[in-house]
């Protein structure tokens, strides 16, 4: 059974429709990339599946249970979000910020729980944040917080992490060694991502969005200039150096100075 599945999905605000007719499965461990032009509803997608967005039509299953049926709580041990906007940190510290993945598996959330300061180290160990555990969340770098973030979700102990443009304001050098930290976490994951070089990196399979449908379902290493300029309007050429695409894009010309 895949982990996730989703099925004939639509969704958009007061009869609008931004999403329609979505459907794929994910396998367990597989790093799925969400990728498509500015409006094409990668944002949206991603607020479906974790249970912002309630679909108009179709469902999501997680492990075979529609995720409208599970509690808040039950979802919350199933899947965790990394999304763009940090969040305010109420003068937390990076501890206190990575403790707050453990709610969900707390009694209520002022009580303590022992169990969990190991996972919460491992958490931390992880993703190379404990030496800032004293830290206040709000005086970290962009990279920094973003890795705590991470940190966060891994505490939850989740099935399944959704990531909303991790690599989001991050430098060249960053984006890189944080698509290559997600890499090496043992966990099924979905993340959208705007670089195609960095989603033909970073992931397994990839969804392609069009205009609020799906384009196409392929292996992240698998664009054609075709569908490349069908999905995001762009000509492109692609190369393999070192067994990854690269990819060059231009405007495509005005009809007139077609040869």
């Amino acid at each position: 059974m895949p982990i996730l599945s989703v099925s004939n999905l639509a969704w958009g605000p007061k009869g609008r429709l931004i999403l329609s007719d979505i459907g794929f499965d994910l396998e367990r461990g597989r790093r799925l990339v969400i990728v498509g032009r500015n409006g094409a509803g990668k944002s949206s997608l991603l607020r479906c599946l974790y249970r912002v967005n309630r679909p108009t039509a179709g469902r999501v299953l997680l492990d075979g249970e529609d995720i409208w049926t599970l509690s808040g709580r039950s979802f919350a041990r199933k899947v965790a979000t990394v999304l763009q906007e940090t969040p305010a940190d109420f003068g937390l510290t990076v501890r206190e910020i990575v403790e707050l993945g453990r709610l969900p598996h707390r009694a209520s959330p002022f009580s303590p729980e022992v169990a969990g300061r190991d996972t919460v180290e491992a958490a931390m160990a992880c993703l190379d944040v404990s030496r800032l555990s004293s830290r206040a969340f709000a005086t970290l770098s962009g990279g920094e917080k973003q890795r705590v973030m991470l940190a966060r979700a891994l505490a939850q102990e989740p099935e399944l992490l959704i990531l909303d443009e991790p690599t989001n304001h991050l430098d060249i050098r960053h984006r890189l060694e944080l698509v290559e930290l997600i890499r090496g976490l043992p966990i099924t994951i979905i993340a959208t991502v705007h670089d195609l070089e960095l989603a033909a990196a970073f992931g397994d399979d990839m969804l392609v969005l069009s205009d609020g449908r799906l384009a196409a379902h392929i292996r992240s290493d698998a664009l054609t200039p075709e569908l490349i300029r069908s999905a995001f309007a762009v000509e492109a050429t692609v190369e393999t150096i070192g067994g990854a695409p690269r990819y060059a894009f231009a405007l495509p010309l005005p009809h007139s100075e077609h040869p």
